[in-house]
């Protein structure tokens, strides 16, 4: 029997912030590194590169917050590591993973580095890991007529068009940060978004489809000048058979909430972007009213998608939302209720892949310091 007791106190969610990177701190290894993940349910090992951008990501906002030279310091040494051989070991993009079919994970793998690499360039004052980012980013080809990135093997080698939607919308949430200083950054984040309501696929009750489907019309006339053009016709192809899967639909509704926060950190980095007001772009934001979305928060069921979801809840309902600070504080406790461990003051709990999930807390960064109520032990 454990000689503690379980209670609650309330205190800010960016106090919450603080005590997760104070834990964490003991995580970091001596490279500067943190515990790789397995990729969620996938089970596929990962070098530290995922773990270790997030985990920055958090140190350098708690730093802004307290200015607290200890967390400078972790947040040094992770950014030191991002910008390592053994993080970029053929110099082109990050080792993301080491099984699946590639090793930089698609353009998914590529976002998060990138864009802590860039913060920790602006924040520690070291513009060459800002330059890093912006040379990997500026890697991955844009297709201006399409609105789609190409993802890059470690090696340099062009793997053709990430057909995934969730890494599309994911690559171009992460990189936004780079336009504010970055213009080609925000010429392609623009493109992107100007394609989106084209290459977005949702069923008719709202829930976003988990591949992009550009017009056929448009790949089509575009293959005569790139073959890897091809590469999106099996998307079509696939569309139409997934369109009345069970499991495909289970896979998706496990998706929406990811693709929906990624849209608000788009949101509030491109606020007066004409896509906001698109019909299909409202029609999928009203899915979040169905009881299979409200499963997935509440519930956390299906496993795939965002493993901390009433924290990619409330980053929605902040952003898209006129919501109040209680709706938003409720949504947050609601992971914390499932995630939070109050032995290792970390979000370990309840997951298959507890370096992954406890990683991804950096994404509260982004939600206003609203009270919550959190458990702790009282011996």
């Amino acid at each position: 029997m454990p000689d503690y007791q379980l209670k609650t106190q309330t205190i800010s969610l960016y106090d919450l912030l603080r005590r997760c990177a104070d834990e964490a701190i003991d995580l970091q290894r001596e490279d500067g590194s943190f515990p790789s993940a397995q990729n969620g349910v996938y089970g596929q090992l990962e070098t530290p590169v995922g773990t270790t951008s997030h985990w920055l990501d958090l140190f350098l906002f708690v730093y802004k917050q307290t200015h607290d030279r200890r967390f400078r310091q972790v947040a040094d040494r992770a950014a030191t590591y991002l910008a390592s051989d053994e993080a970029r070991p053929q110099g082109y993009t990050f080792y993301f993973r080491k099984a699946g079919a590639n090793r930089c994970n698609g353009i998914v793998g590529q976002a998060k580095p990138i864009e802590s690499l860039y913060l920790a360039g602006q924040r520690l004052d070291r513009p060459m890991l800002a330059n890093i980012a912006t040379e990997v980013f500026t890697l991955h080809p844009f297709d201006d007529r399409l609105g789609l990135w190409e993802a890059i093997e470690v090696d340099g080698t062009n793997l053709s068009f990430d057909r995934t939607l969730n890494h599309q919308i994911i690559f171009a949430a992460s990189t936004s940060e780079l336009a504010s200083l970055s213009k080609v950054a925000e010429n392609r984040i623009n493109g992107f978004l100007d394609h989106l309501a084209e290459t977005i696929d949702i069923h008719d009750d709202g829930l976003v489809c988990h591949y992009i489907r550009p017009p056929l019309k448009n790949i089509i006339r575009t293959i005569p000048q790139l073959s890897s053009h091809a590469h999106l016709v099996r998307n079509e192809i696939a569309s139409h058979y997934y369109e009345r899967s069970e499991k495909r639909r289970t896979k998706e509704i496990g998706y929406h909430v990811t693709v929906l926060s990624a849209l608000a950190k788009l949101k509030e980095n491109f606020p007066k972007h004409s896509v906001w007001d698109q019909r299909k772009i409202q029609k999928a934001f009203s899915f979040i009213e169905t009881e299979d979305y409200q499963r997935k928060v509440q519930a956390n069921t299906p496993k795939y998608g965002s493993v901390l979801p009433g924290i990619h809840h409330a980053c929605i309902l902040s952003t898209f939302f006129d919501s109040t600070e209680t709706e938003i504080s409720n949504s947050i406790e609601v992971e914390i209720s499932r995630s939070y461990d109050p032995e290792t003051g970390l979000f370990t709990g309840e997951g298959t892949d507890p370096m992954f999930q406890s990683s991804l807390i950096n994404f509260a960064t982004m939600l206003p310091d609203v009270d919550i109520e959190v458990p702790f032990r009282e011996l």
